[in-house]
């Protein structure tokens, strides 16, 4: 039988360790909608002088562990892993950034359906995220992208899976949610996309592990926050079209609620100017404008049923 993506379970763990899976108990992740890993090994084609024109010698190189893992968040467990820092007072969990992130390690099994033993079990382990995108749309749930980097990927067969229980909690939706600029609520939001980039500065050493020359921990480099939210023109596309030529700064505030007061999750990015905010002139519908941004810092306060740190 063939294994399909409704049996495949992607779970992940802190590592105390770099590159080191850890013995404990694996978190869920979230509704995951995909998980695209990409394995490369380098390969030199080494010719020499009097060889003709065949290679002589085909020569492993660097081990390059990379992918993306889009999912439906229930929680903001995740962010730790993205931001670096996290505090915990009761169910409030405040995230931001860190001088270094925690790596972790992905599991991913695939089952043939019926059979708890029959899987294929891959383990991506020092994972540390690159970057991470928030997108909201109307009438949908909002969705989270992760680029990751791994240092090394094994996979064993017929192993039994990791029990992890979908923690139930409802995703978060577009239409529970609201959006700040400026302080000021905007109503008219169609779309948008909040990202997060810890620009990993990916380095292959001498002799970096004897066999395979898998990385080295990325180095954390400048954090990037940026943005974009689309809007339907009203009194205030002048507004941010003003924003814009004069360089103003502003606060982009966006809460995806699902019990007020009590179970939200805050992305705020702080220091914000706007890069682009066009107007386009049409004979069809209402008008938009996308406004484009980038952000000095960022920070996300999440209130949940988690009452642990993260």
């Amino acid at each position: 039988m063939v294994f399909i993506g409704e049996n495949e379970q992607v779970v992940y763990q802190n590592e105390t360790t770099y590159g080191t899976d850890p013995s404990g108990t694996r978190i869920w992740l979230g509704l995951v909608q995909r998980f695209s890993p990409s394995e490369e090994r380098t390969i030199h084609e080494i010719a020499k002088v009097g060889g003709g024109r065949e290679v002589s010698q085909l020569v492993p190189g660097a081990w390059k562990v990379k992918g993306t893992c889009e999912f439906i968040p229930q929680n903001a467990r995740i962010f730790k892993y993205i931001f670096g820092g996290c505090t915990t007072a009761g169910s409030t969990h405040t995230i931001i950034g860190a001088a270094t992130i925690p790596s972790l390690t992905f599991e991913v099994t695939q089952a043939i359906a019926g059979s708890a033993t029959s899987t294929t079990m891959r383990k991506y382990t020092g994972t540390k995220i690159n970057k991470a995108s928030m997108k909201f749309a109307k009438e949908e749930p909002v969705t989270v992208t992760l680029d990751w980097i791994a240092q090394d990927k094994s996979v064993t067969a017929s192993v039994a899976r990791s029990t992890v229980s979908d923690t139930g909690e409802v995703p978060y939706m577009f239409q529970n949610g609201k959006i700040l600029l400026d302080t000021g609520v905007v109503a008219e939001v169609l779309n948008g996309e909040l990202s997060f980039e810890n620009n990993l500065d990916v380095r292959h050493y001498i002799s970096q592990d004897g066999v395979g020359n898998k990385i080295a921990e990325p180095t954390e480099l400048l954090r990037k926050h940026s943005g974009n939210v689309t809007i339907e023109v009203s009194g205030t596309g002048i507004t941010w079209q003003n924003y814009l030529k004069a360089g103003s700064a502003f606060t982009t505030t966006v809460q995806l609620i699902r019990t007020s007061g009590s179970d939200y999750l805050e992305w705020d990015i702080y220091g914000c100017k706007l890069s682009t905010a066009p107007i386009e002139s049409t004979t069809k519908g209402v008008m938009t404008q996308n406004l484009t941004f980038i952000g000095a810092a960022g920070s996300i306060v999440a209130h949940d049923a988690i009452t642990s740190d993260y």
